[in-house]
């Protein structure tokens, strides 16, 4: 009888079987290559998963941090806690020095100029409540008209007293120069003798300190 010869690698061995055999050896040899490719993939799918887990799991815990906060560097006390009869402005600065302060400059005085005419509406209420003029009735146009034309000589005579850069910020204290405020009045063609005298000699005491603070401010920086 002519033997058959079935090779099957498994676990190393090689089987002989009789010729009537060997379908059955073959197939049998078939099936457990098949187990094996099985078992093999799912031992590579587990292994990508728990990769793939641990990839996961790494960048869930790195995305947990936080990060240090960035210090921003405190504008100046003046800015803060700005005299009255100053304003301040701030500009971003934004590559060219001159330019940001110069932007940080005309914020001031566009501040300036708000307060200017907050004092002055302020001065002429509260003169004619005092009563000390008989001629002291405004009306809303001639009040409105005083309040412009005051805050524009002053912003005109006023002074820039710091600068100054700080982290990526530029900031500026401009303030007014308490005689051209006072003698403001004194131009004031549309308002009567008896007006502008009452109102100047109150603009005169409204800031008689402010030269004091202006020098303890740029003796401090």
């Amino acid at each position: 009888m002519v033997l058959g010869k079935v090779s099957c690698i498994m676990s190393g061995t090689t089987f002989h079987r009789m010729p009537a055999l060997e379908a059955k050896a073959f197939a049998s040899c078939t099936q457990g290559d098949k187990e094996s490719d099985m078992k093999m993939r799912q031992r590579t799918m587990i292994l990508i998963a728990t990769v793939g887990l641990a990839a996961f799991l790494v960048c869930a815990c790195g995305g947990a941090e936080t990060r240090p906060a960035t210090i921003v560097p405190p504008a100046p006390d003046w800015f803060d806690n700005q005299p009255e009869g100053c304003g301040v402005g701030e500009r971003d600065y934004r590559g060219n020095l001159s330019l940001s302060r110069n932007a940080a400059v005309e914020r001031a005085r566009a501040d300036l100029s708000r307060q200017i005419e907050t004092y002055v509406a302020a001065m002429i209420k509260d003169t004619a409540e005092e009563g000390a003029e008989d001629d002291l009735g405004f009306s809303e146009d001639l009040l409105s008209e005083t309040m412009r034309s005051v805050s524009a000589m002053t912003i005109e005579g006023s002074r820039v007293v710091q600068t100054q850069a700080v982290g990526q910020s530029y900031f500026a204290l401009v303030c007014l120069d308490p005689e051209t405020f006072a003698d403001a009045f004194d131009r004031m063609e549309h308002l009567s003798e008896q007006r502008r005298a009452a109102l100047r000699k109150r603009a005169a005491k409204r800031f008689d300190e402010l030269d004091d603070q202006i020098d303890r401010i740029r003796g401090r920086d």
